[in-house]
């Protein structure tokens, strides 16, 4: 009788074993859990100050992030370098490598540009000389390209000076400080495009 009934009380502490170990695994989960939460962090913060007064397209990377308003926003990155470049159209108006690291803050401040941007593209075996409202501004290269700052209206002149200073093309273009503006010309190209400025012929 009594091995019977020691044989009756191993069977009743069996459940009371099994109810320990799941006692033991939840503990070792809420263990694993805390030291999850002690690890370093693996973002960083990066302050966008944008003083250009309009919204500007973030990049990250070469990656569309979002849409930044005017004003201080945030953005949530990974640590370590990465370049921030903010977009208005095709125009790219700040670009900066930064360095992203836990448990501080880096930042970018973009500015509202002084003036949009005009891409002079000349495909000529020649030289051409470019005026801004009559005054020489540059020179550009046979089969080169060049880039000037224009705010507002102008008239672009492009000039063939190898003697006979032959007017080649004359543009009048209206350039918003976001713009950016092209200008081709060639034996086989006349051409201009813009991202929202205008162009027009003289």
């Amino acid at each position: 009788m009594s091995t019977i009934l020691f044989a009756l009380a191993a069977g009743l502490s069996s459940p009371a074993h099994a109810h320990s170990d799941h006692h033991g695994h939840s503990h070792h989960s809420s263990h694993s859990t805390h030291s999850s939460h002690a690890r370093p962090a693996s973002s960083g913060v990066v302050l966008v100050d944008n003083r250009s007064g309009r919204s500007l397209d973030l990049y990250v990377d070469g990656r569309f992030v979002e849409t930044v308003r005017s004003g201080k926003s945030s953005v949530r990155l990974s640590l370590g370098q990465h370049v921030l470049a903010l977009k208005a159209g095709d125009r790219t108006i700040e670009s900066r490598s930064v360095n992203v690291r836990s448990g501080s803050t880096a930042s970018l401040r973009v500015d509202k540009p002084d003036a949009g941007i005009v891409v002079l593209t000349n495909h000529e075996h020649y030289d051409v000389v470019v005026y801004v409202d009559g005054k020489q501004r540059t020179r550009i290269e046979a089969h080169g390209s060049t880039t000037i700052h224009i705010h507002g209206e102008a008239r672009i002149d492009l000039v063939d000076e190898r003697g006979s200073d032959r007017m080649l093309t004359s543009r009048m273009v209206n350039v918003d400080c976001f713009d950016v503006v092209g200008i081709s010309w060639g034996s086989a190209v006349a051409s201009a495009s813009t991202s929202s400025g205008h162009v027009r012929p003289r």
